[in-house]
């Protein structure tokens, strides 16, 4: 395989001391060029018109430059005046640094702070691709993920290996793909349970607390609010604290989370997302931020006599304020349950799933559930996978598909089988703040993923 050329783009100067200590060097340190860039930049009506064009072009009508700012949790400590100028800056630099040559492919994060989403759209228009990992759940390699693209949540191997399949369906292993379906419809689990719970004491809380107020004290000066404004927005928000606050808010407020569902109930299920999380910004479109406002929505359009039950993300605890659930538990149809049961059960008492991209929807579709979807995900594609473009279009879809849902057991294999090839041996979640694994082979990891993803690279080339 020939070799492929690499551009290091550092995000600052710890950055660039992590590639030193592997013999590399950053070609660009953003933050550098942000600061020249900020201070000299022309925020004139026709450059911001540019740059909404290209986001309302390169999305196809999903953002404009509002709502790309809107999406991006660092941006709420800065003036609109201070976010556009951040807005053209990085515009300009990303448009400088493609101009000097063709970039393939960009390896990062998805979607989660407007310089990024801003870099994937630019790449998109000169005609490369803006790669990141999803974990997923293999058969084979005890941690992998998938590769998606672009600022839409695009898993282009995984589609173009389930058309190869749906057409060659005698290339399908039936024994590889009914060994999984039947371990996954058998298995409780929650995906990445064993390293994402974040579930603490109180006495914990509260020491984690007071040392992130000490190190906000300490750091208070370090970090510029318009330079660095995430890590500045790190810095200031106190999880820790939040948490603490949050979980004796749920005691005072006679919060009450259901550890059971109701055998004779009809009922939807809508597992809450993480936030701030891509996934409810960028790769959700950037429309359900208030997911408290949504489940309303969507407990309103259901047929008469349905529940929707509601549970939230089992990988972490008490980030969600008090007021949330109490307006939830006031809406007769909705029933809130404990975070800690384990999801898929709930899913197959289920009448199907309701999800902006989750991974519920992805169990629900393996244990032959319909799953109604606002955004794009890795099974957007499927039967029995309703995309709802718009809140308002809920309740004709929900009407007309819950009366019967039939596996299309050919789909299913051509999927199951697409989805284990297109698993790739790697621990990503540990370059985008996820658990650190004690005795994992970080090194072996690294050149792991590095090598798949120069395989990655020849793949878009030769396919899209």
């Amino acid at each position: 395989m020939q070799d492929v050329n690499v551009t290091h783009v550092a995000y600052n100067e710890n950055d660039v001391e992590i590639l030193k200590s592997y013999g590399l060097k950053a070609d660009y340190v953003l933050m550098e060029l942000f600061k020249k860039e900020y201070d000299s930049c022309d925020v004139s009506q026709e450059v911001l018109d540019s740059i909404d064009n290209d986001l309302i072009e390169q999305s196809k009508g999903r953002f404009n430059l509002n709502a790309s700012i809107q999406s991006d949790r660092s941006f709420t400590v800065l003036s609109y005046e201070e976010a556009l100028r951040s807005a053209v800056s990085y515009y300009n630099i990303w448009n400088s640094i493609f101009a000097k040559g063709h970039v393939d492919l960009v390896a990062h994060e998805p979607c989660s702070l407007f310089f990024n989403h801003i870099c994937s759209i630019l790449c998109k228009k000169q005609g490369g691709v803006y790669s990141y990992q999803i974990a997923s759940l293999s058969d084979k390699y005890e941690y992998s993920y998938l590769n998606a693209n672009n600022d839409d949540y695009d898993f282009a191997e995984l589609k173009y290996n389930f058309k190869k399949y749906l057409k060659n369906p005698e290339l399908i292993d039936k024994e590889r793909t009914k060994i999984f379906i039947d371990k996954f419809r058998e298995d409780n689990k929650v995906f990445l349970g064993n390293i994402l719970n974040r579930k603490q004491s109180y006495s914990k809380l509260l020491l984690m607390s007071i040392k992130r107020s000490i190190n906000c004290l300490i750091m208070n000066k370090k970090f510029d609010r318009v330079y660095d404004p995430i890590n500045y927005w790190i810095v200031h928000n106190n999880v820790s604290w939040l948490k603490l606050k949050n979980a004796f808010g749920y005691k005072r407020k006679h919060i009450r989370f259901e550890s059971d569902y109701r055998h004779d109930e009809k009922f939807l299920f809508y597992p809450i997302h993480l936030e701030p999380e891509a996934v409810v910004l960028y790769l959700g479109d950037g429309l359900y931020r208030n997911q408290t406002k949504l489940i309303e929505n969507i407990a309103a359009s259901l047929p008469a006599g349905y529940y929707l039950y509601v549970k939230d993300h089992p990988h972490e605890y008490a980030y969600r304020e008090p007021i949330d659930y109490e307006r939830l538990q006031r809406v007769p149809n909705i029933r809130l349950l404990n975070q800690w049961l384990p999801g898929k059960e709930v899913i197959r008492q289920s009448q199907g799933v309701v999800t902006i991209n989750g991974s519920a929807g992805f169990e629900a579709y393996m244990l032959g559930k319909p799953v109604y979807s606002f955004g794009n995900n890795q099974y957007s594609f499927l039967s029995n996978v309703y995309k709802v473009d718009n809140i308002r279009d809920l309740r004709d879809i929900v009407y007309k598909s819950t009366a019967e849902c039939v596996i299309n057991e050919e789909e299913l294999d051509a999927y199951v089988m697409a989805y284990l090839e297109s698993c790739h041996p790697g621990y990503m979640d540990c370059y985008t703040g996820g658990a650190y694994l004690d005795g994992f082979d970080y090194e072996k990891n690294a050149k792991t993923l590095a090598e798949d993803m120069k395989g990655y690279v020849f793949f878009l080339k030769k396919q899209l």
